[in-house]
């Protein structure tokens, strides 16, 4: 049996590789083979990339703070507290962003581990 047990306050953050340089990263990604899934930590004012997954399912987990997603064409800002979870069909727009002041920090999972096929769109 094999295991990795993560904590939020003890993580090492990356850059994003593209996108506002403000956010954080672990690219949990890297360890596993049937899925995607990174830890995105976003100071205030900062945003991620608007796209629209063609394959992928995607749920996004508050872990601390309050993020917003703006979801569909037309955008639809909603703000999303921690412990709140949100599942994303595929074709769906999603932008992750934190509005507000304090950090927020959300856990994205995507499913299957489709890397290829996703639109980036205009920011919302």
């Amino acid at each position: 049996m094999a295991y990795t047990i993560l904590r939020l306050d003890e993580l090492e953050w990356s850059k994003p590789s593209a996108g506002d340089q403000s956010r954080g990263i672990v690219r949990l990604s890297d360890r596993l083979e049937h899925m995607r899934a990174n830890i995105w930590k976003l100071p205030g004012g900062a945003r991620g990339r608007r796209h629209a997954e063609r394959v992928q399912e995607e749920i996004f987990v508050v872990l601390a703070g309050t993020a917003t997603l703006t979801l569909g064409d037309p955008p639809q800002a909603i703000d999303i507290r921690r412990g709140s979870v949100v599942i994303v069909e595929p074709g769906t727009p999603v932008q992750l962003r934190n509005d507000g002041d304090d950090e927020t920090a959300v856990l994205a999972v995507g499913a299957p581990a489709d890397t290829t096929r996703a639109e980036y769109l205009p920011d919302a």
